[in-house]
């Protein structure tokens, strides 16, 4: 076949398109498949990249985990010295400080109050808060006349502890040598007033409390007046707490009576509900407690005489019978037998 110069002129184009569209499809596979593997080694850096920093997360947790713990049980253990150190000196802060306050008594007894002085205040020094150590320092202060200590010292023990009682006692002398008659009084009250009424220190200072009456009567008369009161202030919280004693005695006499009854122990029963009645008469559920009790106690007797009357006519015994029969006349209410009987129960 013959071409003519302008077909293969054609051709001669189309084959070069042709091989220009090959060269440029493979030139963009070639791209492609190049961003393909770039992508892909990209994504495999990212994911080591990702686990490297999870493990390294990790690692660094367990490190700041192992940081913490060790860290908490240092402080665990240095708190625990410093508990077991403070256990410690308190044992020995407290015997040094008795081992003072024995040195301050025996001295105290020899008349070196200046000495006891010295050692009561070094037991004081350890140990502040103890009433007795305070109480005794104020003795040694009053003995050597420095009467603002004493007066300090026992109103620092009544302060610590309230319910320690020989301060009281010796602010009573204390303001009675200063002719403070008002708080004088005041504390010798206090003293009686907490104080067990057979103790002998009790029954002197109420001796000492009405030598100071004898000089001050107008004092004596609002005492005597402040004492009543409380008295018969003493007088009604007893009788109220009697009166509650007695509620919850009847009360549970009442409970206990029921149970009786269910258990078909209508004698025991009323037993209960009469104790009940003796504390509190006017209990209208007792009242009609009582009065079931004491129907089935009526007909358990009944029916015991029944029995036995039967028995009797069974045996010829007619009389016997006659006899058990009239004493059922005695348990049936309305009979004057049978109200003997039951104020009797």
């Amino acid at each position: 076949m013959v071409y003519s110069p302008n077909t293969f002129i054609l051709l001669r184009s189309r084959n070069e398109s042709m091989i220009q569209l090959r060269s440029n499809y493979s030139s963009k596979s070639r791209i492609l498949l190049r961003s393909s593997a770039s992508l892909k080694l990209r994504s495999n850096r990212s994911e080591a990249l990702a686990k490297e920093d999870t493990s390294r997360s990790i690692a660094n947790a367990k490190k700041n985990k192992l940081r913490v713990s060790v860290i908490s049980a240092f402080f665990l253990v240095v708190v625990s010295l410093i508990a077991f150190q403070e256990v410690s000196f308190a044992h020995l802060f407290s015997d040094i400080a008795e081992k003072y306050h024995r040195q301050g008594y025996d001295e105290q007894l020899k008349g070196n109050y200046q000495d006891a002085l010295t050692y009561y205040y070094k037991t004081v020094s350890l140990e502040p808060q103890n009433s007795v150590y305070l109480n005794d320092l104020g003795l040694v202060y009053e003995q050597l006349d420095r009467l603002d200590g004493a007066e300090k010292s026992y109103l620092a023990a009544i302060e610590v502890n309230p319910q320690y009682l020989p301060p009281y006692t010796n602010l009573g002398y204390f303001y009675k040598r200063k002719q403070d008659l008002v708080k004088a009084i005041y504390f010798f009250q206090k003293r009686i007033e907490f104080g067990d009424p057979v103790d002998p220190w009790t029954k002197k200072t109420r001796e000492e409390l009405e030598k100071l009456y004898l000089s001050a009567p107008y004092f004596k008369e609002k005492f005597m007046q402040a004492e009543t009161k409380r008295l018969n202030l003493q007088a009604s919280q007893q009788s109220r707490q009697n009166f509650q004693g007695q509620i919850r005695v009847a009360k549970a006499e009442y409970l206990r009576g029921l149970e009786l009854l269910k258990e078909k122990k209508p004698q025991d029963a009323l037993k209960a509900f009469n104790s009940s009645l003796a504390f509190a008469p006017s209990n209208p559920k007792v009242l009609k407690a009582r009065k079931e009790a004491l129907r089935q106690c009526r007909q358990t007797q009944v029916a015991q005489h029944v029995e036995t009357a039967m028995q009797m006519i069974d045996e010829g015994n007619e009389e016997a019978a006659k006899q058990q029969f009239s004493q059922i006349l005695t348990i049936i209410p309305g009979n004057s037998k049978s109200e003997t009987l039951n104020s009797k129960q």
